[in-house]
């Protein structure tokens, strides 16, 4: 049956299967599907270059209750491929990859060639979620775009693989040519995890409102795509979902979310020339329920001797490298000392970029002592 592909099976299997696929992107993919409505909420899953079945099989659990996912590849098999798979062919392998997840595979419809031959007649026009990870020339790329407005129900959802990686410029050759050619076709959502994804036009409503709504801490950049407003993400996403109550139809966001820190600074007195910029060294333990990523940052408010904010937002470090929870690491903080000698306070915060302060998340202040002098005294 459609949706019932949990997603913590998934996900316990999901690195023994062969691919390029991230798992967050496929968490992507499932969060905005499971959002559309209409017809959109229905209907059939597309995806054209299957390899081993890595993101087809989260492809299959998105379709809607009676409809079919179409598995379009090549299936070239590799010299090695024989000895690695017990001399299975590729179409065989990828089989056996939905036969680890699916007990019937009726809904599945193989057609295995070129997918510029495909025609939209033998696929339809009910698809809700169609992903291309197939040829990636421009004209490779362009054939199938078109085939993906052909079959795409209005407001359904497309996602494309290397619209973004240099070493593929074909892809995104084939991409801007077919949005400025077919304007009006598509509308950018989201880029994420070597994905662009965009929604077949016309559309009912707003999907990242209701994305917001369905999933308010979701952590994303704002960005500018073909003069549309959209979304990035990066990091791990997984925190946010609870996976043992997930389905590919249908993500169960993990409650409560907990936002935690223990700020260590060294030292807790500092003195510095009026007007001088320099480094406080902090150790951050992570007591968070996710992962300290990009967006998260170490900051500080400053503070008069009396308690009063003098300047609320300041420079920050952020954990360009993940902070696992549970973890500990030192980060140099920046600060840039008043111009007015006197007695001041470094209150250090951290900050989730978009969303809140954690010290209006109740994370217990943390204060450090600075003694700012005249320069050359």
């Amino acid at each position: 049956m459609a949706g019932d592909l949990n997603l913590a099976r998934y996900r316990a299997q999901f690195d023994s299967i062969e691919g390029w696929f991230d798992f967050e992107a496929g968490l992507l993919f499932a969060a905005y599907a499971q959002l559309l409505d209409g017809a959109a909420a229905h209907g059939d899953c597309l995806e054209i270059g299957v390899l081993r079945g890595k993101s087809a099989v989260l492809l299959a659990g998105m379709r809607g209750a009676g409809g079919s996912l179409y598995a379009i590849d090549l299936f070239e098999q590799l010299p090695e491929d024989a000895v690695r798979y017990g001399g299975a062919d590729a179409e065989s392998v990828f089989l056996q990859t939905m036969d680890r997840f699916y007990a019937e595979r009726s809904f599945l419809r193989v057609l295995k060639r070129d997918s510029r031959t495909v025609s939209p007649h033998e696929i339809g026009s009910r698809v809700r979620f169609c992903h291309i990870d197939g040829g990636h020339t421009a004209a490779e790329v362009y054939s199938d775009l078109r085939l993906a407005a052909a079959v795409l129900l209005p407001g359904g959802l497309l996602a494309l693989d290397d619209v973004f990686n240099a070493g593929y410029p074909g892809v995104a050759e084939g991409v801007f040519r077919f949005c400025f050619e077919q304007r009006g076709t598509f509308k950018p959502l989201a880029v994420g995890f070597n994905k662009l994804i965009l929604q077949r036009l016309p559309a009912s409503g707003d999907l990242h409102e209701r994305l917001t709504g369905a999933f308010p801490l979701l952590p994303h950049r704002p960005a500018q795509f073909l003069g549309t407003p959209i979304r990035l993400y990066d990091g791990d996403l997984t925190a946010f979902f609870d996976l043992d109550c997930s389905t590919a139809r249908c993500l169960a966001p993990r409650t409560p979310i907990v936002y935690g820190a223990e700020l260590a600074p060294a030292p807790a007195q500092l003195t510095c020339p009026a007007g001088a910029a320099s480094t406080l060294q902090v150790g951050v333990r992570n007591c968070s329920t996710f992962a300290f990523q990009r967006w998260v940052g170490l900051s500080y408010h400053l503070l008069a001797d009396t308690g009063e904010t003098l300047r609320w937002d300041n420079a920050r470090q952020y954990f360009w490298s993940p902070l696992a929870v549970g973890k500990e690491r030192t980060l140099a903080m920046p600060f840039a000392a008043p111009d007015t000698p006197g007695r001041y306070r470094l209150q250090l915060d951290l900050i989730w970029e978009g969303f809140a302060w954690f010290s209006w998340l109740d994370l217990p202040p943390v204060e450090v002592e600075l003694l700012v002098t005249t320069p050359g005294t």
